[in-house]
């Protein structure tokens, strides 16, 4: 007697994906998505631009942004669940939001109103697809191939090499 495995005709694409595969957490609401956006404009002023830029490094570490480690979100790979690296993080906020930024800053700063526009509509575009995604992914966690969750941080994946049996006697 053979066993048949039978394969599905087409692998799941991304978008109908459910949440990262991890111990209970929740992927975060768009509203908990929004108050973050919302709490890093707080924060940037508040911290005079320098303190803020120097938080957001460090907090990359952990898969957070300064509004993440506040409101206990973090960002983690979508397809595993697992911590996002340091070099992912980097490339979700330099790269991804930066895209949207430089314009905004080079168009203030040059007085080009249709500079900045440009940067605030890729900024707006890339957070709509959160609210048409299943797993509130905006173009930069799609970028990064993350996804943001609630709560306390994964834990970490412990990888241990297999024991094997001793053949001697002692």
């Amino acid at each position: 007697m053979t066993n048949h495995v039978i394969w599905p005709a087409e692998p799941p694409t991304e978008e109908v994906l459910p949440p990262p595969p991890e111990t209970g957490r929740a992927v975060a609401s768009l509203w908990s998505r929004l108050g973050a956006f919302g709490l890093e404009l707080v924060l940037v002023p508040c911290t005079f631009v320098f303190g803020w830029v120097g938080w957001w490094i460090i907090a990359w570490a952990d898969g957070q942004t300064p509004a993440k480690s506040l409101l206990h979100q973090h960002t983690v790979h979508a397809g595993d669940g697992t911590l996002a690296s340091f070099g992912r993080m980097a490339r979700r906020e330099a790269l991804g939001k930066g895209i949207g930024a430089l314009p905004v800053l080079a168009g203030a700063y040059f007085r080009m109103p249709l500079v900045v526009a440009a940067g605030v509509l890729y900024g707006v575009i890339g957070a709509l697809l959160a609210a048409a995604d299943p797993r509130r992914r905006t173009l930069w966690d799609r970028l990064a191939g993350t996804v943001v969750v609630e709560g306390d941080p994964p834990p970490p994946v412990v990888v241990t090499d297999p024991v094997e049996p001793s053949t001697e006697l002692e």
